[in-house]
């Protein structure tokens, strides 16, 4: 029974963010050299929000992930506005949430719809057959692996998957949204020193680049392991 991409996939989508993340970094050093003065500006802004800015990313993250906008893009955007900690704190924050309203929206409200889409998308038929019935080993497993977090958690909501271990399988989606974070950090970091407003000595920024590739490699190599491991649970319930 197949649930996801194979891991063949998930080495391309590997590439396809390095390939990105070139591309974005290329594209911030050029833009950079022109902003200084709008990335103090934007700065200033977040600061000048005072809370209610984590509260206005928070309520709009939930709503785009709900209505699939990429969670990529959105934790992109958290790391540069609030920075590596808050960013990520702000985006795994919001994430919670949104599973959490997905999860009980599909159960009480869509799981009609849901499951009929459900039928008509072998993928997603496997991945509510496999999760149900099933506990927290598996649910985390599925959150590691490359599947669009809301539609998981719709289909969650619309299977036999209790809340509790769902809520606990929601920590997975914590490594994937760091890194996220953190590219969005570096790509504001290096339109900084685009735009000479960099206060950081050039050893901070080398680091703050050289920590993001290895998160991104320990985050690749966890989504393989995942895979694997899921594809064991998968062939071990087929056999009985």
């Amino acid at each position: 029974m197949e649930v996801d991409h194979p891991v063949a996939s998930i080495w391309l989508r590997a590439a396809l963010y390095i390939v990105l993340g070139v591309a974005v970094l290329a594209a911030v050093v050029l833009i950079g050299r022109h902003t200084g003065d709008e990335i103090r500006a934007m700065e200033r802004w977040i600061t000048e929000l005072g809370p209610w800015g984590p509260i206005a990313f928070v309520v709009l993250a939930v709503l785009f992930t709900s209505l699939f906008v990429p969670d990529t893009l959105v934790a992109m955007a958290a790391g540069a506005l609030f920075g590596l900690f808050w960013g990520a704190l702000w985006m795994v924050l919001a994430a919670m949430i949104a599973a959490l309203v997905d999860f009980w929206l599909s159960r009480w409200l869509l799981r009609g719809m849901v499951m009929r889409t459900i039928d008509r998308l072998p993928r997603l038929a496997a991945v509510e057959q496999a999760a149900s019935g099933q506990g927290v080993r598996l649910l985390l497993l599925l959150r590691m692996t490359p599947l669009n977090p809301a539609t998981l958690s719709y289909v969650l909501g619309a299977s036999r998957v209790k809340f509790g271990p769902f809520l606990v399988a929601c920590l997975g989606l914590v490594p994937a949204l760091f890194v996220e974070v953190y590219f969005g950090y570096v790509a504001v970091h290096v339109a900084r020193i685009a735009g000479n407003v960099n206060t950081h000595p050039r050893l901070h920024t080398l680091l703050t680049v050289a920590g993001f590739v290895i998160c991104v490699v320990v985050v690749v190599y966890v989504t393989i392991v995942a895979r694997r491991a899921l594809v064991e649970v998968e062939c071990g319930n087929g056999e009985r």
